[in-house]
């Protein structure tokens, strides 16, 4: 068996109904302003909702009470960002100058230490590992706040990075678990909208990447938001594969990853009998100048797999243009923001906060989740 969703009229749908019930054992729905419909259900742990204006689509809230559940923090203080503000390479490394000035002190052998705060690199060797109870209950949790990040952008790099610590978690771990908790206590219950408008021309992809992020291994975050119209279709958070040398270097490679989900959407698009156009917008000159070039140019390292997107460019299949920075709401996606910039670009991309419990939402099981905690 299998779950799956139809769209179309009333008639068609009971006729639909009717048909698979004379041959399978099987149970719907039909949401809809129809008679015979209710105006919202439950469907693969998510709730669609009709509305006379468009259609909400809400992640199941019960994720949410069992992470709280798990982590003993049902009445945890609330705060406005899920893994506050990150720094930037630069602040962490100093300025170019101060770099350029290291650089020189090892040439002539008169090494200058890097002082990185310990803030910033130590806690992530230094803290203890997790064991036992402890280590089975974090990555639960940061398992169930990775399903739950599919269907809620403002979460999703926090999620990402709790999983790249899923084999070997530590305290230090936890501590961000628990943080994301309590932005969770906060903002329980979100919903996005999908409202009803004539088709939109092209697809729009926003891009962005977050250079040299990760204070440990020093790779960079890409990530994306792809909008039609003014629905926001998917988004995205993923650590890149490789170093990236320059910063013009990571945001090519968030273009690329841009470019790609950007030719998949379409192709879903071209399965339903909808042609739409593509558009990219990225805050980054450099990687907007290579590819709008041929071949690597001056940046000979880089690999030729990355370079695709160049042809695709001259063929007129995807434009990519300047975006401000600040107005990018890709940003949310790329690195730990501030709770007002948060939720400008969560906002931005057609979320709203939610009082009250979802009428399709199931209720949390008694006993589900741990309530001994050390």
């Amino acid at each position: 068996g299998d779950d799956f969703v139809a769209v179309a009229d009333d008639e068609q749908l009971v006729w639909l109904d009717t048909l698979l019930k004379k041959h399978y054992t099987s149970k719907s729905s039909i949401i809809g302003p129809g008679k015979d419909a209710i105006p919202e259900a439950r469907i693969l742990g998510r709730i669609i909702r009709y509305c006379d204006w468009g259609i909400q689509y809400e992640p199941d809230p019960v994720h949410v009470e069992t992470i709280l559940r798990e982590l003993g923090m049902e009445d945890a203080r609330p705060i406005g960002s899920p893994c506050g503000e990150t720094s930037t390479v630069g602040e962490v490394i100093g300025s170019a100058a101060a770099l350029a000035e290291r650089r020189r002190a090892v040439g002539s052998q008169k090494a200058v230490p890097l002082q990185i705060p310990e803030t910033e690199y130590l806690p992530e060797a230094e803290s203890p590992a997790l064991e036992g109870e402890a280590c089975k209950r974090f990555q639960s949790v940061a398992a169930r706040l990775n399903y739950l990040a599919q269907d809620r952008a403002d979460i999703q790099y926090t999620a990402k990075e709790l999983m790249r610590r899923m084999s070997e978690p530590r305290e230090s771990d936890e501590v961000r678990l628990k943080r994301a908790a309590r932005y969770l206590r906060g903002r329980p219950r979100v919903v996005l909208n999908f409202k009803w408008g004539d088709p939109a021309a092209e697809i729009l992809v926003y891009v962005d990447a977050d250079f040299a992020g990760c204070t440990a291994t020093r790779k960079s975050t890409s990530g994306g938001a792809i909008f039609w119209g003014d629905a926001c279709l998917k988004t995205w958070s993923k650590t890149q594969p490789t170093i990236a040398l320059s910063s013009g270097e990571s945001e090519l490679a968030a273009v690329v990853r841009g470019a790609a989900e950007a030719l998949g959407m379409r192709a879903v698009c071209q399965d339903f009998g909808i042609t739409v156009k593509l558009a990219m917008r990225s805050d980054a000159t450099a990687a907007i100048g290579i590819v709008g070039r041929e071949g690597l140019g001056k940046v000979r390292h880089l690999a030729t797999s990355d370079l695709w997107v160049q042809q695709r460019v001259r063929r007129g299949e995807i434009t990519v243009s300047k975006w401000p920075g600040p107005d990018n709401p890709a940003d949310l996606c790329t690195k730990g923001l501030s709770p007002q910039d948060l939720s400008k670009h969560f906002f931005a991309m057609g979320f709203e906060l939610a009082e009250g419990r979802a009428e399709a939402a199931p209720a949390l099981k008694e006993g589900a989740g741990r309530t001994a905690h050390p």
